[in-house]
């Protein structure tokens, strides 16, 4: 039966092919996870292969449908949410409970679009073009002085058509001026520069938003990174002092 209906046979195929892993990273601040994305994938691929997707629940599944998302946005969701999910159960280990079988959460988003991560775990998503990468770690393995922890997480192309362009937005005129300076050189080009400056403020947005609750925009922030592939942060929002922080303890990888 099978090989008289071959358009149908090759609907089958296996979530590693179509979802593959290109990297696997457990660095200080979490489990990061880096996924590349099939082109698109229909709602009728899907249910021809749902055993390929337990990461997957019903909830998401209804969820997506409710939005009417297109192939390429269902094939960015599932991609996030399995790796999200996966960067989640990498914790597992190191649980008490580590022996009881996973039960994977339904990952929704927010009315930001942020994903809605379990009560135990902050994490953050981003995409471009076909690869997804998303980081995750446990609040009860961080320090619980502070009183806020969260994480951001972005990926760019190093190289970009109109960096050099919108730069006069995304950086102030101090950062505008230490890129002339070519310290990262023979490290980064110029335009590689201005592109990690732009991919670190995207993370740092994701990571503070969900203190602030609003827009921050480029010029509240400065990064100047160093060779050593640290960086230093100047936060230039009022926000912090509204909240009664003192101050801010931060890590860029």
């Amino acid at each position: 039966t099978i090989s008289s209906l071959p358009n149908e046979s090759n609907r089958l195929f296996q979530l590693h092919e179509r979802f593959p892993i290109i990297e696997e990273n457990i660095g200080n601040l979490g489990i990061t996870v880096l996924l590349k994305l099939p082109p698109e994938l229909s709602y009728d691929d899907f249910h021809y292969n749902r055993a390929q997707f337990p990461q997957i629940t019903n909830e998401e599944l209804n969820y997506c449908k409710s939005g009417d998302y297109s192939h390429k946005r269902f094939s960015i969701f599932l991609g996030g949410r399995i790796a999200l999910k996966h960067s989640i159960q990498k914790h597992l280990p190191q649980l008490p409970s580590a022996s009881e079988p996973f039960v994977y959460p339904s990952i929704l988003k927010n009315e930001f679009g942020a994903p809605i991560l379990p009560n135990d775990v902050i994490g953050s998503l981003s995409h471009k073009n076909n690869y997804v990468a998303a980081i995750t770690q446990r609040k009860s393995t961080l320090p619980s002085a502070h009183p806020f922890h969260c994480i951001g997480i972005d990926i760019e192309k190093t190289s970009h058509k109109s960096a050099f362009q919108f730069q006069r937005r995304i950086l102030t005129e101090n950062e505008r001026s230490d890129v002339d300076k070519e310290l990262l050189l023979p490290l980064l080009s110029k335009e590689a520069d201005i592109m990690l400056r732009f991919s670190i403020k995207e993370s740092i947005y994701k990571a503070i938003h969900p203190m602030v609750k609003r827009y921050v925009g480029f010029q509240e922030v400065e990064v100047f990174p160093a060779m050593d592939g640290s960086a230093r942060i100047n936060f230039l929002l009022n926000d912090f002092k509204a909240l009664g922080l003192r101050e801010v303890n931060y890590s860029v990888e």
